[in-house]
């Protein structure tokens, strides 16, 4: 449901039923600002369980509730409560292993402390990286689980800082370094690449203050952030489709010349910015 302004009169004529006795989901949807006063008014009156035939969901971006206020009383009485609260890092762990069951023991260990140190708090990314192992072919594992030892290198991280500091003779020494101890690219340096091609996209697009946390940029590094996006111009480069590609080739799932690609987008981010 958009809007709160006839919602009573709605759920109203959804407590009487669907014509043909379906049983109905009805979500509504508060993601801003204060509760609102019609949604009290109607957990107050228990308008919600009028029907065994309906079921209604209510997403909420109220993280505090006054337990003393009596809607909250009702809620607490005649709902469900569910909070969606983050995993703390013992759980994100483990919900990492079981995903990486499938792995020999032996390689548990560097993939896990690989992916979990590098998408810490970002169960997607996390999720995305399980996917791509899966779809590894048997003969290439060696070579991928090589590929995450490598993510220990502190010298990639530097790569990151290089590119949003737009000092790109020093992000080409860097890579130029990996390279020589590495027959491909590492998965670590396309997701840098993926990471801030993606986060600058996402602060360009956002409406009003972008939420950079979200984004996945730490705070010591987000005004660096936030100059770089407005540097670059994304609609002269098609860096974003390079960067995916080079992930796959990285995973050895789709094999190209990953050293080619990244230089080429390493090219394209700083043409854009000289043109502007």
């Amino acid at each position: 449901m958009d809007g709160f302004d006839n919602l009573e009169e709605e759920i109203l004529k959804l407590s009487g039923g669907s014509l043909f006795q379906e049983k109905l989901i009805i979500k509504i949807k508060h993601l801003e600002g204060r509760f609102p006063e019609i949604l009290k008014k109607l957990i107050e009156e228990d308008k919600f369980n009028t029907n065994d035939q309906n079921v209604f969901i209510i997403e909420s971006a109220q993280t505090k509730l006054n337990k003393t206020a009596k809607w909250v009383k009702a809620l607490d009485a005649n709902l469900e409560i569910i909070n969606c609260n983050k995993l703390n890092i013992y759980e994100e762990k483990l919900w990492l292993k079981n995903q990486l069951s499938f792995l020999p023991e032996k390689y548990l260990s560097v993939v896990g402390s690989a992916i979990h140190n590098n998408f810490t708090g970002n169960l997607l990314m996390q999720k995305n990286e399980v996917s791509i192992l899966k779809l590894v072919e048997d003969e290439k594992i060696e070579e991928t689980i090589k590929n995450y030892s490598a993510m220990q290198n502190h010298e990639i991280f530097d790569l990151e800082n290089a590119i949003i500091c737009t000092d790109f003779d020093r992000a080409r020494k860097i890579i130029n370094s990996i390279r020589n101890n590495n027959s491909s690219v590492p998965p670590l340096v396309s997701w840098i690449l993926s990471k801030v091609i993606s986060s600058c996209y996402g602060i360009k697009s956002s409406n009003g203050k972008p939420n950079l946390y979200d984004l996945g940029i730490w705070r010591d590094v987000q005004s660096e952030y936030m100059s770089f996006s407005n540097k670059i111009d994304f609609n002269q480069i098609d860096s974003l489709a390079n960067a995916f590609l080079l992930d796959k080739s990285s995973k050895g799932i789709h094999p190209i010349n990953s050293w080619n690609v990244l230089e080429t987008i390493i090219s394209d981010l700083e043409n854009s910015l000289l043109s502007n």
